[in-house]
C-alpha cells in the first residue's frame, strides 16, 4: 500500500521457503501480511533485527530511495497457538542476541587491545597466549563477516564495475517455468534462495544482456537436490546494442 492514500499496489504470495519479492518505485510504502494462525505485526520480535537477521519490518512505513529497488526484509510472524513460556523465551533470546550483537565487536577490540597492552608491558608466556586467543577470535569473525559478504551474486560489466538494475530471472531447467526475478542493487548484487535442483539463470530487458562466451542463453545454477540452497554468482553483462 502506498502510505497516505491506502492503494493496493501490489500482492505477493510467498514461496514454499517463506521468500517473497516486491520491486516497486521510488516513495513510501506500507507492506501487510494475513496469514491464517498467525499474527502480523509480531509481538514478540520488536526491534530491527531479531539477533540473526537484520532489516526486521513488524509493520510502518517503508521508503523505497530507488526506482525498482527490490525490497529486503524479514518479516516475523507470531503463531497464536504458541505457549506463553515459549513467546516469552523467543522474546528473551531475541533480545539478548540483538544486544550482543551490537557490544560483540566493541568487546572483541577491547579485549585485543588489553591483550597487546599486557602482553607488550609483561612479556610473558601467559599473556602472549591470551594475546594469540584474542587474535585467533577475531580472525574467525572477520572470516564469518568475509563469508557474509560472500552470499551475494554480483552482476558486473566487462570491465569488473558493479552494474545496478540489471533483472534477473530464475527459470526451472526441466519445464521452463518462472520461479523467480530479481534486480541487482546499487552493488550490483543479488541472490535467490530455492529448493533444490538446478535451474537457468538469464538476463531479462533491452538494456543488458550476457557477455560471456558460451553463457549467451543463461547460467546452469543450483544442483542440491534435497536441500534449500542459495543461489548467487558472478554475472557478466554488456550492452546490449554493443
Amino acid at each position: 500500500y502506498t502510505v497516505g492514500r491506502q492503494k493496493l499496489l501490489e500482492t505477493a504470495v510467498t514461496n514454499i521457503n517463506g521468500v517473497f519479492s516486491f520491486e516497486p518505485s521510488k516513495g513510501i510504502y506500507e507492506i501487510v501480511i494475513q496469514h491464517g494462525g498467525y499474527r502480523f505485526p509480531s509481538r514478540i520480535i520488536s526491534g530491527n533485527t531479531d539477533g540473526v537477521r537484520r532489516n526486521v519490518y513488524n509493520g510502518g512505513a517503508y521508503e523505497v530511495l530507488d526506482d525498482r529497488a527490490p525490497v529486503r526484509m524479514y518479516v516475523p510472524l507470531d503463531k497464536l497457538t504458541q505457549s506463553p513460556f515459549r513467546r516469552y523465551f523467543v522474546t528473551f533470546s531475541s533480545k539478548l542476541a540483538e544486544l550482543f550483537m551490537l557490544v560483540s565487536p566493541l568487546l572483541m577490540l577491547t579485549g585485543l587491545g588489553l591483550a597487546l597492552y599486557n602482553y607488550l608491558t609483561i612479556r610473558d608466556v601467559v599473556h602472549l597466549l591470551i594475546l594469540t586467543a584474542h587474535l585467533t577470535l577475531m580472525t574467525a569473525y572477520l572470516l564469518m563477516w568475509i563469508e557474509e559478504q560472500g552470499k551475494w551474486g554480483h552482476v558486473k560489466d566487462m570491465d569488473g564495475n558493479p552494474v545496478a538494475g540489471v533483472t534477473l530471472s530464475l527459470y526451472d531447467r526441466t519445464y521452463g517455468k518462472l520461479v523467480d526475478t530479481r534486480v541487482s542493487d546499487e552493488k550490483g548484487r543479488f541472490r535467490f534462495v530455492e529448493l533444490g535442483g538446478q535451474y537457468l539463470l538469464k538476463v531479462e530487458g533491452r538494456d543488458w544482456i550476457l557477455a560471456e562466451k558460451g553463457f549467451e542463453s543463461g547460467y546452469i545454477v543450483g544442483g542440491s537436490e534435497t536441500k534449500q540452497q542459495l543461489i548467487a554468482r558472478n554475472v557478466i553483462v554488456r550492452h546490449a546494442q554493443w
